[in-house]
């Protein structure tokens, strides 16, 4: 729990940084700015989705009586049911070891959650073959264009 603490006690520090330069920021600070918290918000969701993975292969979303990490996910985290469903099939699939590129890409802060739902959606079901011909692809275009392009 001390590990926890300390880690909200930067993200705090952080952010009341990143906040005290907002106002007096120049248009080329105020971009960089919003370009780091994004990448940031993807580097925080990969930590998120290895969290899920691992309750999910543990099955221990059930020491709080949840039946599936799904449900597990909505009760500690007030997502909606599509959102809660995709983030596991998301971290399912980016630890298979299928999507070990769009997985490095999420933690780097590289591509945005939603392109890497997109590809992990997009990916699923194809062999192998097509995955590791498909994943470069996708994932250049998820660094250069929105969701939609991906999609």
């Amino acid at each position: 729990m001390e590990r926890l603490e300390n880690v909200h006690a930067a993200i705090d520090a952080l952010a009341a940084e990143l906040v005290a330069g907002v106002r007096s920021g120049t248009q080329e600070q105020l971009t960089h700015t919003a370009i780091e918290v994004r990448a940031a918000q993807a580097r925080c969701e990969s930590v998120l989705s290895r969290v899920v993975r691992e309750v999910d292969t543990r099955g221990s979303y059930s020491l709080d009586s949840a039946l599936s990490p799904v449900s597990w996910l909505r009760m500690h985290t007030a997502m909606t049911p599509r959102e809660a469903s995709g983030c596991v099939k998301t971290a399912r699939a980016l630890a298979s070891g299928r999507l070990d590129a769009t997985a490095a890409a999420l933690a780097g802060g590289l591509i945005d959650p939603a392109h890497a739902r997109l590809i992990a959606a997009g990916t699923q079901g194809a062999p192998a073959g097509a995955v590791a011909l498909i994943e470069p692809e996708a994932l250049a275009v998820a660094k250069a264009a929105d969701p939609r392009a991906v999609a």
